[in-house]
């Protein structure tokens, strides 16, 4: 093929493509505005508005506690009281000190005859006193009692007058308590209409606004659905161009704008002069660009692995100092020991040499090989615990070269 026709080729190649993907992410965006109109109008439909119920306002709004009629009513009025029954009291009290007195007359001479010894005339003053005291007492119970059913009749006469008064009034506050009632009631079922009227009122403007929006849902999806029309006129255009034009030359597994913009370069570069030249250096370019993808992910994770390994060694050599620091302070420890068995020694050979004559020398040659040997012990420690300093300075030294290597 001409190369001039295989550019033109290329080029219209090139551009349906990129136009028709262009398309395609069109379309995908109105599927998607679609489908979010088609659920929006799916969820007002399913929306539910309650009408505010009567119960469901008492529930909020109840009655007012006013109580049974009991609590209600006034307690009674009657308060009458007569002095019938204290008159006759103390007339029935007077009576019996006169009876006292009178019978005291008839006490005084039965005594006197008695003492007479005259108790015939004793007898019969004696049996008079106490017919006056029957007599008396008899009175003064008769008076009593009817001072008592003087003021019980009139009691009775007061209550029933107080009873007619508080039945009366009972009626009356009877008549207002179920007055209370009944408005209490009449309010509560008016405050309950303009409730319901309320809410009605707020129903009907969201059912309105709900079908307002429906209506803009409605329209927005059908002009979604005239645009992608218009969407897919044009993709079948664009394919229809590319099967006249471009399909009969072009490779079918390379169908999208990336590739044919790469074999375009290809040859308008002239570094391809067929089809086949150009898809080969693309297919080169891709494993190129994978590889090259490959080898930054292997250089990402050796760089990992080398910051991972520089922390190791840090974490290796702080441990390692401090041991060597606690090594330091044992070392110093025991040369300090060291110290103390020279002078221990040197006072015991003092003391040696002060010992009287009834020591043998044997004796003394026994100690002082005894104390040598003791020393040599605690000599030939101190020498290990040097060995050991020295082995692990040059650990040190060598985590330290081995961080500064790593480094």
């Amino acid at each position: 093929m001409d190369r001039d026709l295989l550019l033109s080729m290329l080029y219209k190649a090139k551009n349906l493509l990129v136009e028709d993907e262009g398309i395609i992410k069109d379309m995908d965006a109105l599927v998607i505005r679609n489908n979010n109109a088609q659920a929006e109008i799916l969820q007002i439909t399913n929306k539910s508005y309650k009408r505010l119920s009567f119960d469901e306002y008492v529930e909020d709004h109840p009655l007012p506690e006013r109580g049974d009629f009991e609590e209600y009513k006034s307690d009674s009025s009657f308060s009458y009281s007569t002095g019938a029954d204290k008159v006759f009291s103390i007339i029935a009290v007077i009576a019996l000190i006169l009876g006292a007195l009178y019978t005291l007359l008839d006490v005084i001479p039965t005594i006197l005859f008695a003492l007479k010894f005259d108790f015939s005339e004793a007898g019969h003053r004696g049996l008079s006193a106490l017919i006056d005291i029957g007599i008396t007492l008899a009175v003064a119970g008769v008076i009593f009692a009817i001072g008592q059913l003087i003021t019980w009749l009139i009691d009775r006469s007061e209550r029933e007058k107080s009873s007619v008064i508080d039945q009366q009034r009972w009626e009356q506050e009877w008549v207002e308590y179920n007055q209370m009632l009944a408005q209490d009631e009449q309010e509560l079922q008016e405050n309950y209409m303009k409730a319901a009227q309320e809410r009605d009122l707020q129903i009907k403007n969201s059912l309105n606004k709900d079908d307002e929006r429906i209506m803009e849902l409605a329209e927005s999806i059908e002009k979604t659905s005239d645009e992608a029309k218009k969407y897919k006129d044009r993709h079948d255009e664009i394919w229809q161009e590319l099967d006249n034009d471009v399909l009969e030359f072009y490779p079918p597994d390379y169908l999208y704008s990336e590739a044919a913009e790469a074999f375009y370069k290809s040859v308008y570069n002239m570094r391809a002069d067929t089809i086949k030249e150009a898809v080969n250096q693309y297919v080169e370019s891709q494993e190129w660009e994978k590889t090259r993808e490959l080898q930054k992910q292997q250089i990402e994770a050796i760089e990992k692995s080398s910051k991972q390994q520089i922390k190791n060694a840090n974490d290796i050599g702080a441990r390692m100092g401090k041991l060597l620091a606690e090594m330091d302070a044992s070392i110093n420890r025991v040369g300090n020991g060291v110290d103390q068995l020279h002078d221990g020694m040197d006072r015991l050979n003092d003391s040696v040499q002060d010992v009287g004559d009834n020591i043998s020398v044997q004796t003394q040659v026994i100690q002082k090989a005894a104390t040598f040997a003791a020393i040599q012990r605690q000599y030939n420690a101190a020498q290990i615990i040097n060995s050991q300093y020295e082995l692990m300075s040059t650990i040190r030294n060598q985590g330290f070269l081995t961080r500064q290597t790593l480094t």
